[in-house]
């Protein structure tokens, strides 16, 4: 038999199992084969990726760079970061702030392919350009701008108050003080910094009153001084008040007319204000009078000492009425009236007056220094002071502040005054207060005491 008779007889017997099939599987078997054949003829394209690149490849911060692609046999494609789902072929414009990988996926239901392209962003190097002010020298209370231009950036900060800002900007500022802002400009690894000084200038303190409740007063009272001062770092009132706060009110019992100046000082300068509190009575310490002139004729030249303060006029009013003195009580001889009593009198006022001139020295305050704060106990506490030439002792006065009558010590007319000190310090122990205050000063030889220290505070608190 023939290879051709084989063949016919083979296909012969398959139609004839195929006739013999139900008619339910012939439908299956036909269906599955025009399947088979469909999806043989339809079979989707393998994914090709036939370009992905950028140009150009390397741009400077703020440039451009064009981004462009084609793409076979993918159903999806899209492009990250930031650009997200594209066409198969086409092209995207960027431009990124540093270097950027892009990456491009292609896939359809069988498989996913995937490219990269990399665009690079060279790095501008960091410049600070400027950063100044508009004026560096401002009155208090004034808002100068500090303006800056910084380039090749990531991070700008200004100090202090400001922080965090654009790279290029103005901010407007309004020191109390003198101080220094400092710009500090960072990129990657890069860092740099500037600095700008805006100085203020100060102004002298403001004594916005000082006053007395009572402008005249009898012998024995009290008149109460009340201020009021801005802008000081040191306040003072003299005499024999010392250092004080920058507002309050102190009680005075002053034994004549007394002058009390008030002087308020930081580092512009200092300025004064006076109050006068008169007595009823006496005359300021600086007045002449006739009474004086009188008192010293009558008692001799030991009262030379109250003439310290008068001026030429009145010394010479005084020898002029002890002459006229010495002259009536001896008519025996005008000669030697006129010559020997009187002048050796007016020699030994001169000699008076002279040597009374030389006042000793006030004594400087070593510790505690005005201002000191204590917290041990018990409340030991050692006063110091530098030695005044020709001292033969000295005193001190300690005070202590009432909270419960919110006065101190001294004005109730109790002082606490230690006299009769041969050494440079004194120790005592400081009762249950918390604020103190204390002064010295010294005494010579003969009794004749110097100008009181000022008052300087300290504090305890325990």
């Amino acid at each position: 038999m023939s290879g051709i008779d084989r063949e016919k007889e083979l296909w012969n017997k398959l139609k004839n199992s195929w006739n013999s099939l139900p008619e339910i599987i012939k439908l299956t078997g036909s269906i599955l084969g025009i399947i088979i054949a469909f999806n043989t003829l339809i079979s989707p394209a393998a994914i090709e990726i036939d370009s992905f690149d950028s140009s150009p490849e390397l741009i400077e911060v703020g440039g451009d760079s064009t981004l462009s692609w084609g793409v076979s046999g993918a159903t999806d494609i899209t492009i990250e970061p930031g650009i997200g789902i594209e066409n198969p072929e086409g092209t995207f414009e960027v431009s990124p702030t540093e270097t950027t990988t892009y990456k491009l996926t292609a896939l359809n239901d069988d498989e996913e392919k995937v490219d990269f392209c990399t665009v690079t962003v060279e790095e501008e190097a960091l410049v600070i350009n400027s950063f100044d002010a508009e004026t560096d020298l401002v009155g208090e209370g004034n808002s100068p701008v500090l303006k800056w231009d910084v380039s090749g950036a990531k991070n700008v900060t200004i100090e202090p108050d400001i922080g965090s800002v654009n790279p290029v900007g103005t901010v407007p500022v309004s020191p109390a003080e003198s101080t220094t802002y400092q710009l500090k400009a960072s990129s990657g690894g890069q860092e740099e910094i500037a600095s700008c000084l805006i100085t203020v200038e100060n102004k002298l303190p403001s004594i916005n009153s000082f006053n007395a409740d009572s402008d005249v007063i009898g012998t024995g009272n009290s008149s109460n001084l009340v201020w009021q001062v801005s802008s000081a770092e040191k306040v003072t009132i003299e005499p024999d008040i010392g250092t004080v706060g920058l507002n309050g009110s102190q009680h005075v019992f002053p034994n004549e007319t007394t002058d009390y100046t008030l002087i308020a000082t930081n580092e512009a300068g200092s300025v004064e204000a006076t109050k006068v509190v008169f007595v009823e009575g006496s005359l300021s310490s600086g007045s002449t009078s006739s009474d004086s002139s009188s008192d010293l004729t009558s008692s001799g030249l030991s009262s030379s000492d109250s003439t310290l303060s008068d001026s030429t006029s009145s010394d010479s009013t005084a020898s002029d009425s002890i002459s006229s003195n010495s002259t009536s009580s001896d008519s025996t001889s005008s000669d030697s009236t006129s010559s020997d009593p009187t002048s050796s009198d007016s020699t030994a006022l001169d000699s008076t007056s002279s040597d009374s001139t030389q006042l000793i020295s006030i004594p400087k305050q070593l510790y505690p220094a005005d201002g000191t704060v204590f917290n041990h106990s018990p409340r030991l506490t050692t006063l110091e002071w530098e030695a005044v030439p020709d001292a033969a002792s000295y005193t001190v006065e300690i005070d202590s502040y009432s909270n419960e009558t919110d006065t101190w010590l001294s004005e109730s007319g109790e002082p606490w005054i230690v006299s009769d000190i041969n050494e440079t310090t004194y120790t005592f122990e400081f009762p249950e207060t918390d604020q103190g205050r204390w002064r010295v000063w010294a005494v010579d030889s003969t009794g004749q005491e110097s100008e009181k220290s000022e008052w300087l505070n300290f504090n305890y608190e325990v």
